[in-house]
């Protein structure tokens, strides 16, 4: 089960960054900024900045690649969880799914102020991207410690 939970989200994963990545460095080539930089945008008029930026032709793709980052918020969730059921560490799936939560709600925020150009939301949105970052960049740190110890503990095992 934890095997196969693993290759699904990996294959996910991969199946979902690669038409992400490609979109962003689309909008990044092509505008002052993409998605990523919508998301720490934190005011209105940096984020009118980098949507004005996008014209009617790289609109469209920025809203692409947001809807299909919630195939890969799935994906790197389950990714993540895969790993806290390796090491058996349940803590590491509350700050997968903290984060995941919260990209979700950034999502519907920045789909409503592309959608509806509501771009009072930005400061919100811009606010749960970083408390979403930091979630998951706790979670990756709790894969990384809990492994390497899991691995130091092993290798006492062996010497003894």
């Amino acid at each position: 089960m934890k095997f196969a939970l693993f290759i699904i989200s990996t294959t996910l994963f991969v199946v979902f960054y690669i038409p992400l990545s490609r979109m962003e460095a689309n909008l990044q080539n092509n505008s002052n900024g993409g998605i990523i930089s919508l998301q720490f945008a934190f005011t209105q008029s940096r984020a009118e900045y980098i949507i004005n930026s996008w014209n009617t032709e790289l609109k469209p793709v920025a809203l692409n690649s947001i809807y299909i980052d919630f195939g890969w918020i799935i994906a790197y969730v389950l990714l993540i969880v895969s790993f806290a059921l390796f090491l058996e560490k349940p803590v590491i799936t509350v700050f997968a799914v903290i984060a995941g939560a919260l990209d979700f709600i950034e999502n519907s925020i920045h789909l409503v102020v592309l959608n509806r150009d509501l771009l009072d939301l930005i400061p919100v949105a811009s606010v749960i991207a970083c408390a979403k970052f930091l979630s998951i960049i706790i979670a990756v740190f709790l894969v990384t410690l809990f492994a390497v110890l899991r691995i130091k503990n092993r290798g006492r095992a062996d010497a003894k």
